[in-house]
């Protein structure tokens, strides 16, 4: 058997270490080019949208994903640190007098998660294809129902003396620095693809208030919307907190608003953008699911879905050719009153992350509608 000397184990060892770093360097050259052409494609993406933001009127996209455009759930990071308190003013002069008016219309004071701190940064400075470089971190808390109602909806929709009222009490708002005095409510909306993502399905919204219909009633909506609660979590604690999980929102949408029971075996769901509605105030992280189901298979699920009564109709949409999404697009563009904002982003974000189409054609569409 024939023995190592001491150059021979040297050698062995230094190309175990050349070859390690060799991998190293070679995979953060390759992460660096991806993301580098993913990011100038979402660059270009959201000049556009800046340019004609009335299409998705008052939605700021806050962050888009790092990794490839889309988010890893290593790199959200959500956790409930407190309970929500209602301001001793905002009490007494509208949540008091509403809520007999809300009782009586029968809606449900549930439980669920608002956002009172965000944090987008960098947490290492080393890119590959195998690490996360940044997170985004939110802290929140819980809330109920009505406390919603009687601050971040009452400030879009309340008459002119309680708008006024809620104004001089928020100042100007901006998205990074969620406002104290309110719940700011997180969601999850997402573009549903069936056919393996030949076809785009989406649903109008109800106008009963009791099911939802207070908030873009009758209007072409996502096959999900969905609010995060308290009970979105795997069970695991971050920093001594509760950590939630907006794939479990996403996951808990799906199923009771189209019936649908996420396979990770046989679909695919991404999320693809983190945004706030400057209407509203509050937060939403928008994506997609795909699989194979047809049509039928999708209408037969929605109408036994939990929260079918949410939406009044299915919408279905051809999106397998690049005809048929510019097709697609116009429609939304041309009709846009029809359409709910959130819907009109999160639709054409999913198509772009698709690579369906292309910025650019976009932004031909719009200049020539």
């Amino acid at each position: 058997m024939k023995e190592f000397n001491q150059m021979d184990i040297l050698t062995f060892f230094l190309g175990i270490l050349v070859g390690y770093f060799i991998e190293k360097i070679l995979d953060s050259l390759i992460a660096r080019v991806k993301l580098s052409t993913k990011k100038r494609k979402w660059k270009k993406a959201e000049q556009i949208w800046e340019k004609y933001q009335s299409l998705s009127f008052g939605l700021i996209v806050i962050q888009a994903g790092w990794k490839a455009g889309e988010f890893s759930e290593e790199q959200v990071v959500v956790t409930i640190d407190n309970s929500y308190k209602i301001p001793k003013d905002i009490a007494e002069n509208l949540y008091n007098s509403h809520k007999g008016k809300w009782e009586s219309a029968d809606l449900n004071d549930n439980e669920q998660y608002g956002i009172a701190e965000i944090d987008p940064h960098r947490v290492s400075d080393e890119i590959t294809t195998k690490s996360d470089s940044h997170q985004l971190r939110i802290k929140g808390h819980t809330y109920r129902y009505f406390e919603f109602l009687a601050t971040n909806r009452l400030f879009r929709s309340g008459t002119k003396e309680e708008q006024e009222f809620l104004n001089e009490i928020i100042g100007k708002p901006h998205y990074l620095e969620p406002v104290s005095s309110f719940p700011n409510p997180l969601s999850v909306g997402l573009s549903l693809f069936c056919e393996n993502g030949n076809s785009l399905v989406l649903t109008r919204r109800t106008i009963i208030a009791s099911s939802g219909g207070l908030w873009a009633g009758n209007t072409i909506f996502n096959a999900v919307g969905e609010n995060m609660i308290p009970y979105d979590t795997y069970g695991n604690n971050f920093q001594g907190s509760t950590r939630l999980s907006p794939w479990i929102t996403a996951k808990r949408g799906l199923h009771e608003e189209m019936g649908i029971v996420f396979s990770d075996k046989t679909m695919s769901m991404v999320l693809h953008s983190f945004v706030w509605d400057s209407r509203i105030l509050d937060y939403k992280f928008f994506g997609y699911v795909i699989n194979s189901f047809s049509r039928a298979d999708i209408r037969k699920m929605w109408i036994n879905a939990p929260d079918r009564n949410e939406n009044s109709e299915l919408i279905f949409f051809d999106c397998s050719t690049d005809k048929q999404v510019v097709e697609l697009v116009e429609e939304l563009i041309h009709n846009k009153s029809k359409w709910a904002s959130e819907c009109i982003l999160c639709t054409v974000l999913s198509l772009f992350h698709l690579d369906k189409i292309t910025p650019l054609k976009i932004e031909k569409i719009i200049n020539e509608s």
